[in-house]
């Protein structure tokens, strides 16, 4: 609605400063006309021979009128009569507009060397002739001084300057702008005639739309900020919580919400809920690999040992009781042990073989127990037992485990002569390490089995580093260097349940 007013105070505003011009303009012209509606009568201008008569009237009048220039124009547009006031330098005759020509009279402006001229034409009379016969025209111009229609001369609002056609000029930011077009000599307009001008209408509609503008951008900023805040402290913030407590698995950042109750409140305890099922479902699947990692390297070779035991007791039961009856005592032993060990697997203890005995007891009953499945397989040990006591509980339990897995994979398939077991100290570390001199096999081809699989883990567990070095028909050298570190009973949890 403002817009519009504005628009039809702005259209009112035009018009009547535009009839406002133009009366101007006739106003400072109007001698002007008077003189060519008062000589256009003599007859004396279309009569041949008179014109020094009718250059001396014409030179008469002009003074009187104040016009500048007059000229005498025959029918075939060729000049007749030029007068110029006083000591005036004489200006050409401007060609005649041909819209104009078709009426009797004339009336336009025109520029002339940077000065704007008003001119005025009348058809002659016929001079006795037929009417509608052919006429020439008189035409008069005088200067028009801008200044004598700028105010306070005559009652228009406003200033008059002269403009071109094509940019340039004085800067003009006035919302009304009235223009009148001044032609040249050739008839083609060259300038502009432009009334500028600000109605104290519009200067109250702008400082009322400037103090709007700034109202509503106040409010709008404060608004937003207000949004903000809002939209961080209600959706942003509490999204974050439970962004982080996902992400850290820590439902600590998630207390305000808890306390705070609502909708989020009620999602973050979903939230809370989740983690919670997460970290145990965490630990049952830690346990299970558990579980299966130890039945795997511990129970199930056990249970492989002694059946080769038992069939190396049958074999020579006949010929040798007493060697079957030595058999038979060391299989009876490895299946009480694993029966003991399958408790403390269940409890989440350490197996007994690594609390009850030293490491170097444990793995030399692992050899006797791999020679009585392969009486061919010679063995050596070679266990540093002051580095072995040095190590925390859970570390001997791994190193047991990982070296069954190895001496069960030499029985199962090495086919070897002889193994080697050895358990150094190499000043930044220790390292224990499994030698056969069997068959060997290819590690791209049984990289993804199930034992190496649990080797890599329990390394891993460990922090330690293993290196595995096999060729087909060349033996295999299993090495896992464990980093020197201290541990407590804490630790000894963590890297027992790996």
């Amino acid at each position: 609605m403002e817009r519009q007013v504005t628009s039809e105070i702005l259209d009112d505003e035009v018009k009547e400063h535009g009839r406002l011009l133009d009366g101007a303009l006739r106003l400072a012209g109007r001698p002007l006309l008077m003189f060519t509606e008062t000589y256009a009568r003599r007859t004396s201008l279309t009569r041949a021979g008179d014109v020094r008569e009718a250059r001396s009237m014409l030179s008469a009048g002009a003074r009187s009128f104040e016009v500048d220039h007059v000229w005498v124009v025959e029918a075939d547009d060729k000049l007749r009569i030029q007068v110029t006031r006083d000591d005036l330098v004489p200006v050409p005759m401007p060609a005649l507009p041909v819209p104009e020509r078709r009426s009797d009279r004339l009336r336009y402006h025109f520029v002339h060397e940077g000065v704007v001229f008003e001119l005025s034409g009348r058809r002659l009379l016929a001079d006795g002739r037929s009417p509608d016969s052919p006429r020439g025209w008189l035409i008069a111009a005088c200067r028009l001084d801008l200044e004598a229609l700028n105010p306070p001369a005559l009652p228009i609002e406003g200033r008059i300057s002269l403009h071109p056609i094509q940019g340039g000029g004085p800067p003009d930011d006035a919302p009304i702008r009235i223009d009148r077009l001044l032609l040249g000599h050739d008839g083609v307009p060259v300038q502009r005639l432009r009334l500028s001008y600000t109605p104290d209408e519009l200067a109250v509609i702008s400082a009322a739309t400037h103090l709007r503008t700034l109202v509503m951008s106040i409010f709008a900023g404060v608004t937003l900020v207000l949004l903000a805040v809002c939209l961080w402290f209600w959706v942003i913030r509490p999204a974050g919580m439970m962004h982080r407590s996902l992400v850290s698995e820590d439902p600590a950042p998630l207390e305000p919400l808890l306390r705070s109750g609502g909708d989020f409140g009620r999602l973050a305890d979903l939230v809370r809920d989740l983690l919670a099922n997460r970290a145990a479902l965490r630990v049952a699947l830690e346990e299970r690999a558990r579980l299966d990692r130890d039945l795997h390297d511990g129970v199930i070779q056990a249970i492989h040992s002694s059946g080769l035991g038992l069939a190396q007791a049958r074999a020579v039961v006949r010929e040798r009781p007493h060697e079957a009856e030595r058999l038979l005592g060391l299989v009876h032993g490895q299946l009480t042990g694993m029966l003991a060990e399958v408790r403390a697997m269940l409890a989440g203890s350490a197996p007994d073989a690594a609390t009850k005995r030293s490491f170097g007891e444990v793995c030399a009953a692992l050899l006797q127990a791999a020679r009585a499945a392969n009486p061919q397989l010679r063995t050596e040990i070679d266990v540093d037992e002051t580095l072995a006591a040095g190590l925390v509980l859970a570390w001997r339990a791994q190193l047991l485990q990982f070296a069954r897995e190895c001496v069960g994979n030499v029985i199962r398939h090495a086919r070897a002569t002889c193994l080697t077991l050895r358990l150094r100290d190499l000043g930044e570390g220790s390292c224990l390490e499994i030698v056969d001199d069997g068959v060997g096999f290819d590690l791209q081809v049984v990289a993804a089995g199930r034992g190496l699989r649990n080797l890599a883990e329990r390394a891993c567990a460990l922090g330690a580093d293993l290196k595995i070095d096999s060729t087909p028909g060349g033996g295999t050298l299993v090495r896992l260097t464990l980093p020197r570190k201290q541990h407590d009973e804490r630790d000894n949890q963590g890297v027992g349940g790996g």
